[in-house]
């Protein structure tokens, strides 16, 4: 009996191991096998770089937080440390997933979230680009709940929901991965000290392209919109969830050529907001006190290039920092890491600006 017993725990034991080892080698293949793509998850991997509670700011959301917000720029102007969080195309429902990815590595005294990412065209995005940030988590149950939260909220069918949910089902077949050196540097789902990037997940872009300025009528409208019952009640639960954090929490709209169409949806996600106590601040309100140049700030009709970033960035930090408890770094430890940064920073912004006054030239 005792010879049984033995023999039991030993297969047990041993059936435990086979399926770390497997469970191991899973993990491993995914991350190796995954898109790496710019701006997306470079972008959020380079977050695990920042030194465990040492941020004071964190802004989740998509490409209208990352082409907007300049970290360095603010660190600068302020001595506030922050981080844009954000990838493009980033699904507005999965918000509260990554401000728990985010709090897992931070204890920051604000956070930020996109608004624009709860407008009703951006909630029904399509799979390929939704993957760009679960593409970019670890594989967690975090991860995992993201998943089946789409795969609830568009009624997937069950192999898309497995697909989804179990991302090397569909890049399997990757195998040029194999001979990628820099995929193998992936392969634990992080950026090594050497990718190091001084840019705090900013994705600068020197494009220049004029645009018309909104009407006056379309930025000034008080109406509002009537949301999508299952946008309504995606954005209610993210609402309840940052509402009940100890972190204040501001919901932020950056500056585009908006038009009133959109301009009635923000009206409502602000009054919804209000009912759970989360502030709104809406950068389309804001064009003349920023002295945003339509001709010379944007590179397409919903994003402004570095130059038009940095106008955001200096009023955006001067904004919080009236209307929140933020440290001054600039002489001590945390700052001392950020002041090493500066001088590759200035050298590749200078660059950026620069090709900004040549398009500009050429414009005439």
């Amino acid at each position: 009996m005792e010879l049984r017993t033995r023999t039991k725990l030993k297969h047990f034991f041993s059936a435990v191991i086979f399926l770390l080892i497997a469970g191991l080698l899973y993990r491993s293949a995914t991350y190796l096998f995954r898109e790496k793509r710019p701006n997306q998850r470079l972008n959020i991997l380079s977050y695990y770089l920042e030194p465990r509670n040492s941020l004071d700011m964190v802004i989740v959301g998509g490409s209208g937080i990352y082409r907007y917000y300049d970290p360095m720029y603010a660190y600068e102007l302020s001595g506030m440390t922050s981080f844009d969080y954000a990838c493009a195309s980033f699904y507005g429902a999965f918000t509260e997933n990554a401000v728990k990815e985010v709090l897992a590595e931070q204890n920051p005294s604000l956070l930020l979230i996109d608004a624009r990412r709860w407008l009703p065209s951006n909630i029904n995005k399509k799979r390929d680009v939704i993957r760009y940030y679960l593409d970019s988590m670890d594989l967690n149950p975090n991860r995992l709940d993201a998943a089946l939260k789409y795969s609830r909220i568009h009624s997937m069918s069950f192999n898309d929901t497995v697909s989804l949910s179990l991302d090397l089902c569909l890049y399997h077949n990757n195998t040029s991965a194999l001979f990628d050196k820099e995929r193998w540097k992936l392969i634990d789902n992080r950026i090594d000290e050497h990718h190091k990037s001084y840019f705090k997940g900013f994705g600068m872009i020197s494009k220049v392209k004029p645009i018309k300025r909104p009407a006056a009528s379309a930025v000034q409208t008080t109406q509002m919109a009537v949301l999508p019952e299952t946008v309504e009640k995606e954005y209610r639960k993210m609402l309840e969830y940052v509402s009940a954090l100890p972190q204040d929490v501001l919901l932020i709209v950056t500056p585009t050529r908006v038009n009133k169409k959109e301009m009635k949806v923000y009206n409502t996600l602000e009054a919804i907001a209000s009912e759970y106590g989360v502030p709104m601040w809406n950068g389309n309100l804001y064009y003349d006190e920023m002295g945003v140049d339509f001709s010379s700030d944007f590179y397409n009709n919903h994003h402004m290039n570095v130059q038009g970033a940095r106008k955001f960035t200096k009023y955006l930090t001067e904004y919080v920092k009236e209307h929140y408890d933020i440290k001054d770094h600039r002489n001590d430890e945390i700052g001392e890491r950020w002041d090493a940064g500066l001088p590759e920073y200035h050298e590749r912004i200078g660059s950026m600006f620069a090709r900004v006054e040549k398009q500009l030239e050429a414009n005439g």
